[in-house]
C-alpha cells in the first residue's frame, strides 16, 4: 500500500499468466522451471519475492534444505521480504475447542477470532475426515503425489525450511489456520445441564460461560448464547469451499486415474460429491481448508 512504480515479474514453468500490460501495469512474465540453476534473474533483484504452492518443485519432504525456495534469498534486496504460500492437499477434521498453539502472536489469534478461522499448530487436535467424498479423495490424492515425491501436508514442512535458512533473514515468521467449510457441529453445542442461571450467579462457584465458538470455557459471569457467524465469516467458509471443490476438479484426471472408475462412474461420484458438500452440509464435523503463510526479511546488511 503506498507504493508507486512498481514493477512486476511474473515466473511459471507454463506460460499461464495474461498480459497485465494491457492494464497499464509494468509486468513482465518468464517462462521458467524453477527447478533448473540459474534463475533468469539478478542478485539483489527484487524487494519481495512471493511463492504459491512452492512445494511441488521439491524433490521431496526431505529435502527442504536443497530445494530452489531456500535460494531465494540471493535475489532479494537488503531489507527485503519473501514469503511463501502454502495449502495442504488433504482435508481432515478440526476437533472440538482448539487453543491457539502456545506461543501465537496475538495478532494472529485476534484475526482468527474476527474471521471465525482457527490459528493451528503442531500439537492442534485434528482426526480423519468423516466425509466419504473427502476421504476418498485423500486416498487418491496420497498415492498420486507420494509417487512425484510431493508431499500432500506441505504446511507441516514448510517451517523446517524456512528456519533452515534463517541466516541472514531477519523477521521470520508464520501463521497457519484452519478454514472450516461450514459451519461444524461442536461450535453449537451446549451442554445445557451445566449451565447456570444468568439472573443470579453465585459467586461462590465458578459457573459456565458459552462463548461462540470458544465453547463451553470456566468463567464467573452471565451465560452467553452462541453467536451465529456474520455475513462476512459465512462467505469466507464458503470460500474455502469452493476452493476445495476447485482443486478437487482440476486434479479430476489424476484423481480419476488412482481411483480406477470409467468416465460415467466417474461422473457419477462426482455429482454425488458435489450435492454432499454443496446442499446436504456434508462438512459439519470439522472439515477444514489448512493454509499457511510463512515469510522472512534479509537482513539490512550485503551478507548473503
Amino acid at each position: 500500500m503506498g507504493c508507486h512504480n512498481v514493477r512486476f515479474t511474473g515466473l511459471d514453468v507454463a506460460p499461464l499468466a495474461p498480459d497485465l500490460g494491457r492494464f497499464g501495469v509494468d509486468w513482465k512474465f518468464i517462462q521458467h522451471d524453477l527447478r533448473k540453476p540459474p534463475m533468469p534473474f539478478g542478485e539483489g533483484e527484487f524487494d519481495l519475492i512471493v511463492v504459491n504452492d512452492g512445494t511441488t518443485v521439491m524433490p521431496s519432504g526431505k529435502d527442504v534444505r536443497t530445494n530452489p525456495i531456500t535460494a531465494l534469498k540471493k535475489y532479494l534486496r537488503p531489507g527485503g521480504c519473501v514469503e511463501m504460500l502454502e495449502s495442504d492437499y488433504i482435508f481432515r477434521c478440526l476437533q472440538a475447542e482448539p487453543a491457539a498453539p502456545p506461543g501465537s502472536d496475538l495478532r494472529n489469534v485476534r484475526q482468527a477470532e474476527e474471521t471465525a478461522t482457527y490459528v493451528i499448530g503442531p500439537a492442534t487436535p485434528f482426526s480423519k475426515t468423516q466425509n466419504c467424498y473427502l476421504a476418498d479423495y485423500n486416498r487418491w490424492i496420497k498415492k498420486a503425489l507420494q509417487e512425484k515425491a510431493i508431499s500432500v501436508t506441505p504446511c507441516a514442512i514448510m517451517g523446517y525450511g524456512v528456519s533452515a535458512e534463517a541466516f541472514g533473514y531477519d523477521e521470520v515468521g508464520c501463521c497457519r489456520v484452519a478454514i472450516p467449510l461450514s459451519t461444524i457441529r461442536w461450535e453449537n453445542d451446549i451442554d445445557r445441564g451445566s449451565l447456570v442461571s444468568s439472573a443470579a450467579p453465585d459467586k461462590s462457584k465458578p459457573s459456565v460461560m458459552f462463548s461462540g465458538r470458544k465453547g463451553l470455557t470456566k468463567s464467573v459471569g452471565p451465560v452467553k448464547e452462541y453467536k451465529p457467524l456474520t455475513d462476512q465469516q459465512a462467505v469466507l467458509r464458503r470460500t474455502a469451499l469452493n476452493v476445495v471443490v476447485g482443486l478437487m476438479e482440476s486434479l479430476e484426471p489424476v484423481l480419476m486415474k488412482e481411483s480406477g472408475k470409467k468416465q460415467d462412474e466417474w461422473d457419477r461420484w462426482w455429482a454425488a460429491l458435489m450435492a454432499d458438500m454443496l446442499e446436504n452440509e456434508g462438512t459439519l464435523n470439522g472439515e477444514s481448508l489448512e493454509i499457511g503463510v510463512w515469510w522472512a526479511r534479509k537482513a539490512s546488511t550485503q551478507e548473503a
